[in-house]
């Protein structure tokens, strides 16, 4: 982002930033011929590859690795932020248990089980993937791991990130 703003640094009557934030200065007059030029040289240096998003997961895992112990060894990694991403873990060849829902029209509330273990989720604003989930197929989820306290109990539960219908196991 810097650099692209360095790169039409004539429009502009003062600019700054770093890794995580930019900002800028300019004239009312020049905010067309800005945007014009900063699309250009996005567009040309950007590689298509940069455009898909992608997910650095941090380990892969069974259900039955997720036990209070396992999170409080995750808590000790706090505090998180930019330069320390909660982990992203990954859980292959999961079903619902017949229990998963949608809430207020976009999240989804659900269930998941292996052949031994089940554990509970929710995945803000996945609302158009229920489908994916409800289907009975297998999925593979990508989560952040979190405690969640309801009516006095507290359970672990996944905090969804993404998830996508499993291959076919070997």
């Amino acid at each position: 982002m810097y650099e692209a703003i360095h790169e039409c640094r004539e429009l502009l009557l003062g600019y700054g930033g770093h890794f995580y934030a930019a900002g800028m200065t300019m004239s009312p007059g020049n905010v067309v011929a800005f945007r014009e030029k900063f699309e250009e040289v996005v567009s040309g240096s950007i590689l298509p590859s940069s455009l898909v998003p992608g997910l650095n997961i941090d380990i892969e895992l069974s259900l039955q690795d997720l036990t209070p112990v396992f999170y409080k060894i995750l808590c000790q990694m706090e505090p998180f932020g930019p330069d320390n991403p909660k982990p992203l873990l990954l859980i292959r060849h999961l079903r619902d248990t017949g229990e998963s829902r949608i809430l207020k029209d976009q999240h989804l509330r659900f269930s998941v089980r292996d052949d031994l273990n089940a554990i509970n989720g929710i995945g803000f604003n996945m609302a158009e993937k229920s489908s994916l989930l409800l289907s009975g197929e297998p999925v593979d989820i990508v989560f952040n791991l979190e405690e969640n306290e309801w009516n006095g109990q507290k359970s672990l539960q996944m905090k969804v990130v993404d998830f996508v219908k499993s291959k076919i196991k070997n």
